[in-house]
């Protein structure tokens, strides 16, 4: 059984150790994930890439405390999170709370965004939405929930009903929405596949600016290879197993060696202009 234990390093936010993954009662025997080891230090912004199959959304799971398993641990910093597909998420899908006391708010929770806009949007308006996760908690502070929605673009659209929003637009509500409950590490499955090319370059830059800014770690999957250069360091998931650990740089230089994704090196230079002065 997979547990996520208590981490010895200080510098480590989230680290998993040999996980492998089954799908329970499939008569397929092959893992979707291959003992799979890596670690994402604070302040770090990983991008995970992979085509759809890879695995991505079954270790994102993994890793928010929603899927169990076959054999591994996923450790976080000062938390205790049982890794339990019958666990329901505290308050909101995709957001657990440790049974741990919690320190200065932050220390030992996991957020995520899980690829279903729909599913993790709850208030009335935009507002509650942001306000609901921290009022929970008991750590609701006004100030921060109009940071957010100033930091998301979302502003204008308090008052606005977020089931009545675009998918983009969604999205970013419930970014603002984990970003609320301070979260020591944030998890975001595919979030850019419903944003536009800028959106997508304007999030990269929040989410970069806010691992640069404090402890909070960020793992981003995704399929569009572009979106490598939102982050400092890329994870390449291949049929279960990590194949490529790099940053962007080193990525391309290496990506001849690994033809899953089905794009050349040659045809992701025109995404570099694009995203000047964005983290890579």
């Amino acid at each position: 059984m997979g547990t996520i234990k208590r981490m010895t390093s200080s510098e480590a936010i989230l680290t998993a150790e040999n996980i492998t993954y089954l799908v329970p009662g499939s008569s397929h025997k092959t893992p979707i994930l291959k003992n799979l080891t890596f670690s994402i230090k604070k302040g770090e912004f990983c991008v995970l890439i992979g085509k759809n199959g890879s695995g991505k959304t079954s270790l994102c799971q993994i890793l928010a405390g929603l899927l169990k398993p076959a054999s591994g641990e996923v450790s976080l910093r000062q938390g205790t999170l049982p890794t339990d597909a019958a666990r329901e998420p505290h308050n909101r899908e995709g957001f657990h709370e440790p049974c741990l006391p919690r320190t200065n708010g932050v220390a030992g929770k996991v957020a995520a965004y899980l690829d279903d806009p729909d599913a993790q949007l709850i208030g009335r308006t935009v507002e509650e939405d942001v306000s609901f996760g921290p009022k929970n908690l008991g750590s609701y502070r006004k100030e921060t929930v109009e940071e957010l929605l100033a930091l998301l673009n979302l502003a204008e659209l308090r008052d606005s009903n977020p089931s009545e929003l675009s998918a983009g637009e969604k999205v970013r509500v419930i970014i603002a929405s984990l970003l609320a409950m301070r979260p020591c590490f944030l998890i975001l499955d595919e979030p850019t596949s419903f944003l536009d090319p800028d959106e997508r370059i304007r999030l990269g830059k929040i989410l970069a600016s806010l691992t640069k800014a404090g402890e909070i770690g960020v793992l981003l999957s995704t399929q569009y290879p572009s979106d490598i250069f939102l982050g400092e360091r890329v994870l390449l998931l291949d049929q279960g197993s990590i194949v490529l650990d790099a940053n962007a740089h080193a990525f391309l230089e290496k990506l001849g060696d690994h033809s899953s994704l089905g794009i050349t090196r040659e045809e992701l230079f025109p995404f570099l202009a694009d995203l000047e002065g964005a983290p890579i």
